[in-house]
């Protein structure tokens, strides 16, 4: 297996940047286009609501089957990507919320198929769409998706962003023995900022680099005293953001709407996901941990994701597989275990 050096992170943090700068994977503001190309708005044609609905069921479903929740980034992004296209099945699904639920759970469904060791039945869709949905519903949609989106399934996350910049931050920790930072609980918050984040439709445009910086800085903010070690951390830090080219002023605005999403999210909005305890352990950030210092005796009870851009082997996904030995091999109505969780998304979205 390849040791992640710091030379490796580095390759793999330029080969995502030049990813997102390519615009390949970016999303626009479809819902602005759209407005400003029929003025007059129909009755089916989707909100900022429906997103953050159908973003809510997807963690949901994740959450219940147990897998990574960055799984719900990546679907969104196909969903977002696929509306920005303006091809005749993306202009459906902008004018009729039923075909709306129906693109999102097929991009949820695409998102597990490709990231995921184990892959979900079919049948678990139909069943969680309560028959409103057939699977050449579903396997059509897939089609036009991955047409829509020119097979291009595999752009980076702002999580993987996430785990390369605090892998290099703590490689330098580990030169510098006066800078102690727990590398792990910043992970943690960064990722829920960013779990957060997926459902905000403010935050469609941002590049994920973007998104992860903001996430960190906000992160080290809340753990920062005025010591001259977290001086000497926060300097390194926005000097590595600065190193590649991650744009700062779109930073600083991240960054606040992220500190409202966290801060509101329990107090004021319940229904908000909330920050997530996992067992499965076998991220990309604690993988290169171990390949720098040898095996860890104590592992962080939540996951860290890793991104399709990150070129996850063979052996990372035999671990994922035994960590995820308790979840069935496909998810149907005769597992007993089933409990499927309920829809969000009924909002207006029912076609009379």
């Amino acid at each position: 297996m390849t040791n992640y050096t710091q030379e490796n992170i580095n390759e793999h943090l330029l080969i995502m940047r030049r990813q997102e700068d390519s615009n390949i994977y970016m999303c626009e503001d479809y819902l602005e286009m759209h407005s400003q190309s029929q003025p007059q708005r129909a009755d089916g044609t989707i909100d900022e609501l429906c997103r953050s609905k159908m973003t809510q069921w997807c963690y949901q479903v994740i959450d219940y089957i147990k897998f990574r929740r960055e799984t719900v980034s990546v679907a969104m992004n196909y969903l977002d990507r696929f509306l920005c296209t303006g091809c005749a099945r993306a202009e459906k699904v902008m004018h009729c919320r039923k075909e709306y639920q129906l693109a999102a759970m097929t991009a949820l469904f695409m998102a597990i198929k490709i990231n995921e060791p184990v892959m979900i039945d079919m049948t678990l869709l139909i069943e969680l769409s309560k028959g409103l949905y057939t699977k050449a519903d579903f396997e059509q949609m897939e089609t036009d998706i991955l047409f829509g989106l020119n097979w291009r399934v595999n752009g980076p996350t702002a999580q993987s962003f996430v785990v390369h910049i605090l892998s290099l931050m703590q490689q330098d920790q580990d030169q510098d023995q006066h800078t102690i930072y727990d590398y792990q609980r910043l992970l943690d918050l960064a990722s829920y900022q960013i779990e957060l984040s997926v459902g905000e439709y403010e935050l469609l445009t941002q590049k994920p680099s973007v998104v992860a910086a903001a996430s960190i800085w906000n992160s080290v903010e809340e753990n920062t005293t005025t010591s001259i070690s977290s001086l000497k951390f926060r300097n390194r830090f926005l000097d590595l953001i600065s190193s590649f080219d991650i744009q700062i002023d779109s930073i600083y605005k991240t960054k606040a709407c992220l500190y409202t999403l966290k801060h509101t999210s329990c107090a004021s909005q319940p229904n908000k996901i909330q920050m997530r305890v996992c067992p499965i352990t076998t991220g990309q950030f604690q993988q290169q941990q171990q390949l720098q210092h040898g095996p860890q005796q104590q592992h962080s009870p939540r996951s860290s994701a890793t991104s399709p851009a990150s070129s996850t082997t063979a052996h990372t996904k035999q671990q994922q597989t035994q960590n995820n030995s308790n979840v069935p091999q496909s998810f149907t109505k005769s597992d007993k275990r089933h409990s499927s969780p309920s829809c969000v998304s009924k909002r207006k979205l029912q076609i009379k």
